[in-house]
């Protein structure tokens, strides 16, 4: 669960028609959040309930425990093969692969209950992140064919 911390967060608005509707957490407290996705919003609720979403996942640290998995995976494939160019090309690569590693499913459940804990915490109803998690699947049921 969280932990009792002060983080410090700055929110990112940039246009991204590439990437569409989306928003991304870095363990820094810094979240870009894209306009397409501001747009798909029917009220300030929806995205608030998108900007809770991904504080769970800096409070929770789903980042760091993804690098720390990532760099286990390369620890041992170096142990067993003997090859240790994987670990060094793992610390030169470690910030993309941060952020091109999607979370888990867990950590995905995880960030959800987060973010309906703190709205109903501020007495906003869960049905906004419940709509705007919708549009969002329906988005990328229909988008993710155009990134292949």
């Amino acid at each position: 669960m969280p932990q009792n911390r002060t983080a410090h967060y700055t929110l990112h608005f940039r246009a991204s028609p590439v990437i569409g509707a989306n928003a991304l957490a870095l363990p820094s407290g810094d979240i870009i959040i894209t306009d397409e996705l501001i747009k798909l919003t029917e009220n300030d609720a929806e995205a608030l309930a998108v900007l809770l979403h991904e504080i769970g996942h800096v409070e929770l640290r789903h980042s760091l425990r993804t690098v720390v998995q990532t760099s286990l995976i390369s620890l041992f494939t170096m142990v067993f093969t003997g090859d240790s160019t994987g670990v060094s090309s793992l610390v030169t690569m470690l910030p993309v692969v941060l952020l091109h590693t999607s979370y888990t499913r867990g950590m995905e459940e995880e960030a959800d209950a987060y973010a309906l804990q703190q709205m109903l915490k501020w007495n906003l109803p869960p049905q906004h992140f419940a709509h705007i998690m919708k549009k969002l699947s329906l988005f990328w049921s229909t988008h993710t064919g155009h990134f292949s």
